[in-house]
């Protein structure tokens, strides 16, 4: 007879280092009375819910997760970057190449390839625009008939998109038309 209370004495003592292994492995954010009124919710319909549609819901926690995972890492990409010229619209980074036989424009985080013919045409139409409204509506005409890459990457919406103003006055204030 006394070895049942034994038994029952051995297994207490175990279950407790089993809990707090458990415990110690997971970690878990401070709950707020609003989670935990979602997981009571969750936890309410998970029980109603067959194996399958319980595997399906883990694969889609898992790729909610994933997708936290990546914005978490966009963000901390995206403030590193802040700063840098050419990261929006309303800034710009030229990188000339050595020889001077190709340009990279960027702005609004993307980078646009011109040959030196190219850059030129650009200089010559920013050169020739009345104003800078006007030199705006003739970049965009020119990217939208020759480069619309250029449209679609920089995410140019319109004639009046900042990006046109920046790249304008860049061009226009850096170079010149050679003859």
């Amino acid at each position: 007879m006394t070895k049942k209370p034994v038994k029952k004495a051995a297994s207490k003592k175990a279950s407790p280092k089993k809990t707090a292994t458990k415990k110690a492995a997971v970690k878990r954010p401070a709950a707020s009375s609003e989670r935990t009124g979602l997981m009571v919710d969750l936890k309410k319909i998970t029980d109603m819910l067959d194996e399958t549609s319980l595997r399906q819901l883990i694969r889609q926690a898992l790729i909610l997760q994933h997708n936290m995972r990546v914005d978490e890492i966009n963000k901390g990409i995206k403030e590193k970057t802040a700063n840098k010229p050419g990261m929006d619209r309303n800034s710009i980074d030229v990188v000339e190449a050595d020889d001077g036989s190709s340009f990279v424009l960027v702005v609004n985080r993307s980078r646009n390839f011109f040959a030196r013919d190219e850059m030129k045409r650009i200089v010559n139409i920013c050169h020739a625009a009345r104003d800078e409204r006007d030199g705006m509506i003739s970049l965009y005409n020119f990217f939208k008939r020759e480069r619309i890459d250029v449209i679609n990457n920089t995410e140019i919406f319109s004639s009046t998109d900042t990006a046109l103003k920046t790249m304008y006055n860049y061009i226009i204030n850096t170079y010149t038309v050679r003859k």
